[in-house]
């Protein structure tokens, strides 16, 4: 704290405490820095808000989040217990397996004052997950953050300083996790510096203490906040307060915190109105509420409720839950103060609410980099794996069954009734052209095929790859030469349904030199992308041989170099070369892979409720329009599904404008195809793997979509590596063997 320097400026107020800039702060200049970062119409951030010179100059200043409240805003989390925070990182960063590391968790969280079995289990799950986005790194969250400075009043004032786990509260508050977590998300801020003005001051009252009708009276701190708003110079984005426990004491306060809370919250808005730039009036300005927590001397819903029905009716404004339910699995902590797990978990809920608030950005794209995985690395280099070469190109036999049932189909639209594969006057019928346009590379070599399998030379039979789909059912007829086609039946066999009377075998479409060219034909111009595989491909009978194995055989020894080279010498996690592929072809073994199952929706229909609805969803969420306007179409959108409320499509686009703010409802990704996840789908016949995508992997699409876009995102071990998903569903099936 000591030996500054002669040059150290000592600041008597907040302004002097922040970074501002070298030469004066002129109307031209002023004016210039608007016209620089603000669109035309003034309601939008450019994309290069408040830059910064590298040669020591500055556009005014950061933008900054005010938090303001009382002791829980301050922090406090070691009044439960001390030293937890420090034990909660040791063990999310030990490396042991999920299980175990919640195991742990769980019983430290325990030894906390007043915590119980439900309170310990939620927090020690919800700050796990949250470990897998990467939030409790320990090379970060013990560090202080370079692009996040926080200053604190309570109410003397301190200068911003990098944010860390000590200099911005008692111990810390919810703004720790804040920052970390709200500069990873999805917003103009993401990577970019930012800082929080934090006024907090422990036992205090919204009326007596905050409020302006009472500014100047002792201990109030209207004219604190007021310092705060003014110092921040126009570059505050949104106003979080996080306050109300003392008011539960009293019975007159909890019957007008309500009307106490919207007074106060429009005098903090117009302030910040007042002093800022981008804000179209008062109401503009994002407000976050933090519910009051559950706490030693039990829950007085007064002021909670008072809390939700503000959020409620009050625009641009969110509310934050911190336990405060009858709903065990949402229970947390409930002492004088929130515990370190619960003051994080907290942390990042305000970084979601105040991200949903945002008018979102069109004049950048997040940052394409991803966040580096945590999972631990071995010490030791680890050997080189067993290298293979694999293979592709493989169809399943139900998914030959339907492209050709489909391009029979059109053969009878077409005017050749034949369905199976048996023909007459020595010709093969266009059912036939859809068999050899399956294993054909091309239009022109299945027509070649044609002509061989009505030419004289096979006399009655014709066969050519039909060994590997006789059990689809086509070709029920066997003969010396195998399975195939015999061309010398009559019409009662071929499985038409119509024939014309006095018609014979003779005079039928399916007799004809072109009726086999037909279907090579109609399976380029209305099935290609299920056709022309070309004649290597495998036709598979079971689901093991649709997924991509190696060519060579798995003996024992192969299988306990793998699992060396892959688990720890405890068993209980995998190394970091997890599955490495060989970018000459090998692989090793095969993708690690996930099972879902269950009835028809793990099969998706979606479709059922609304046709269309996901397409307009994404583009929605894509418009670029503010929050408050994505999230009234998207009720609106959903609102019309069959069976929707307002409840429900309120919650359901709440939920999905959070998801898009992690970027999960990108057009460019949601609608394209996964190269780094597959999808195979039994319901119960079998489909091979193929790279997931809306419509290849169920009915439309199951819960399996968003899952292959999420979990590839989080901070696990299997982030940016390929993965697999294995979802077999029917109202009424069999289990399969799997590999």
């Amino acid at each position: 704290n000591f030996f500054h320097g002669e040059d150290v400026e000592i600041c008597k107020t907040l302004a002097q405490c922040f970074d501002t800039c070298e030469v004066p702060w002129t109307d031209n200049m002023a004016l210039e820095f608007e016209n620089n970062i603000f669109k035309d119409d003034g309601s939008e951030f450019e994309n290069n808000i408040f830059p910064e010179d590298e040669s020591g100059g500055c556009a005014k200043q950061r933008p900054r989040f005010l938090f303001a409240g009382q002791s829980n805003m301050e922090g406090n989390p070691h009044d439960a217990r001390e030293g937890m925070f420090d034990r909660l990182v040791d063990i999310l960063n030990e490396g042991k397996n999920k299980d175990k590391t919640i195991k742990n968790l769980i019983k430290e969280i325990g030894q906390a004052e007043e915590a119980t079995e439900i309170t310990s289990a939620n927090e020690a799950r919800i700050l796990y997950e949250m470990s897998l986005r990467g939030l409790m790194k320990e090379e970060n969250i013990r560090s202080s953050m370079d692009k996040v400075s926080c200053s604190f009043s309570n109410p003397l004032l301190s200068c911003e300083q990098n944010l860390s786990q000590s200099n911005c509260g008692n111990e810390f508050g919810p703004e720790l996790m804040f920052g970390h977590s709200f500069s990873q998300m999805n917003t103009i801020y993401k990577d970019r510096k930012f800082g929080i003005t934090k006024v907090a001051v422990g036992g205090t009252e919204i009326k007596n203490n905050w409020m302006k009708s009472n500014a100047g009276e002792e201990a109030n701190y209207w004219n604190n906040l007021i310092e705060a708003i003014s110092a921040a110079d126009g570059t505050l984005q949104a106003f979080v307060w996080f306050q109300g426990e003392s008011d539960s004491f009293d019975e007159a306060n909890k019957e007008s915190y309500l009307e106490n809370l919207t007074q106060f919250v429009a005098d903090v808005r117009e302030e910040i109105y007042t002093t800022s730039r981008g804000f179209k009036g008062p109401e503009d300005v994002p407000v976050v509420i933090v519910e009051l927590g559950a706490w030693i001397h039990g829950i007085d819903m007064a002021v909670i409720e008072a809390q939700r029905t503000f959020a409620e009716r009050t625009p641009k404004t969110a509310l934050v839950k911190t336990g405060s339910s009858d709903v065990e699995s949402e229970k947390m902590t409930s002492y004088y103060h929130f515990d370190a797990a619960s003051m994080l978990i907290i942390g990042d809920r305000i970084a979601t609410a105040v991200a949903s608030l945002l008018d979102p950005d069109d004049t950048r794209s997040p940052t394409e980099e991803p966040v580096p995985s945590s999972a631990p690395l071995s010490s030791e280099p680890s050997a080189a794996p067993t290298k293979f070469t694999c293979t592709g190109n493989t169809v399943s036999l139900d998914q030959y069954k339907e492209y050709r049932t489909e391009c029979t189909a059109s053969c009878n639209d077409a005017g050749y009734c034949c369905t199976l594969g048996i023909g007459g006057c020595n010709n093969v019928p266009c059912t036939t052209g859809c068999h050899i346009a399956f294993f054909s590379e091309n239009l022109k070599k299945c027509k070649k095929e044609c002509k061989r399998a009505s030419s004289d030379d096979s006399f009655c039979t014709y066969t050519w790859n039909h060994a590997q789909i006789v059990e689809a059912g086509f070709n029920p007829f066997f003969m010396n030469d195998g399975y195939g086609v015999d061309k010398c039946v009559g019409p009662e066999d071929c499985g038409c349904t119509e024939q014309k009377e006095g018609e014979d075998w003779g005079f039928s479409n399916d007799c004809g030199d072109d009726a086999c060219e037909a279907g090579c034909e109609l399976a380029h111009s209305k099935h290609f992308d299920n056709f022309f595989h070309g004649e290597d491909v495998e036709i598979c009978k079971t689901l093991a041989q649709c997924f991509d194995t190696c060519e060579v055989p798995w003996t024992d020894n192969m299988a306990l170099e793998f699992e060396n080279n892959i688990f720890k010498d405890d068993g209980s996690e995998f190394e970091n070369n997890i599955f490495p592929e060989d970018e000459s072809g090998g692989c090793a073994k095969q993708r690690p892979r996930f099972l879902f199952a269950g009835q028809s929706n793990m099969e998706g229909n979606p479709h059922d409720a609304r046709e269309g609805m996901f397409d307009r969803l994404v583009d929605i969420l894509n418009e670029g329009k503010n929050k408050d306007k994505t999230i009234k179409n998207l009720i609106k959108e959903i609102g019309q599904a069959e069976e929707a409320t307002e409840i429900t499509s309120a919650n359901e686009a709440r939920i999905l404008y959070e998801m898009s703010l992690r970027g999960l409802m990108k057009e460019e990704n949601i609608r394209s195809s996964m190269d780094k996840v597959s999808c195979s789908f039994s319901n119960p016949l079998l489909s091979c793997e193929q790279n997931l995508s809306q419509s290849n992997c169920g009915n439309e699409f199951g819960p399996e979509l968003m899952f292959g876009h999420s979990f590839s995102q989080m901070n696990t071990i299997y982030k940016d590596r390929k993965f697999g998903a294995t979802q077999m569903t029917a109202e009424s099936h069999t289990l399969l063997r799997l590999p």
